[in-house]
């Protein structure tokens, strides 16, 4: 059987306009359930700071540390990977009070980096889409992982609301595989392009369209004489919150 548990604790007081928490999960995989050697035991500590800075900017630093121990395979390994997240957001409203907003972002996780359950996912195609079935998109040493496990993400992004209900944002997204991982010396994964135009029927209610293209990079090139196409996604979603 599997167990998580975890818990959190945060404050304002100690950063100006800001929050500043510290938290730590373990997530452990008994050897009953795989009839293994030993409980598989990854464990995850962190540390986040969120706040407003001046002007419309905001900001948002993490750094994640992995713990524990591996007892269901030989040599039983040790968790020791790492990952950090910078960002930089803007927001504010034009005439009329119509939102524009902005997005710099910094990621990367070690070669090593195990995440217990990942929340931040990079591009509607290499972020969404999974490596099995028909829809799929090949992360090549990245393996199944959409989050920071074994790279390095450089994202930003602008939007604005050229009526209240209507939004259009673009976002583009670079990924390059840590060092530790590369593909006989090639480490470009790839960069992705989104165009995302939102309607916001109500409160809890909103609509969706979107166009995405990844232009796939030399780590992940297919081999001669096998060509290599860049990868495109057309989409429509319906929002509903409960």
């Amino acid at each position: 059987s599997d167990l998580i548990w975890g818990g959190e604790v945060n404050t304002d007081k100690l950063i100006p306009k800001g929050n500043l928490a510290a938290y730590f999960y373990t997530a452990q995989v008994k050897k009953q359930a795989n009839a293994i050697l030993g409980n598989n035991t990854l464990e995850v500590a962190g540390l986040r700071a969120v706040g407003d800075i001046l002007l419309g900017f905001s900001y948002k630093a993490e750094y994640l540390q992995n713990f524990g121990r591996d007892n269901g395979v030989a040599g039983t390994p040790a968790y020791h990977g790492n990952a950090f997240f910078l960002g930089l957001h803007y927001g504010h409203d034009i005439a009329a009070g119509y939102p524009i907003r902005a997005k710099l972002e910094y990621g990367r996780g070690s070669d090593t980096f195990a995440a217990i359950a990942p929340t931040a996912r990079f591009g509607i195609i290499w972020g969404e889409h999974t490596t099995v079935g028909p829809s799929t998109i090949n992360r090549g040493p990245n393996g199944t992982a959409a989050s920071l496990s074994n790279i390095r993400v450089l994202d930003a992004g602008v939007g604005i609301n050229p009526i209240a209900k209507l939004g259009i944002d673009v976002n583009a997204y670079r990924f390059v595989y840590d060092e530790g991982i590369a593909t006989a010396g090639k480490t470009s994964a790839g960069n992705e392009y989104d165009l995302i135009v939102s309607w916001k029927h109500s409160d809890n209610v909103s609509f969706e369209v979107n166009a995405a293209d990844f232009q796939v990079g030399d780590a992940l090139h297919n081999p001669a004489p096998t060509p290599t196409n860049p990868i495109t996604r057309l989409g429509a979603d319906v929002k509903i919150k409960f």
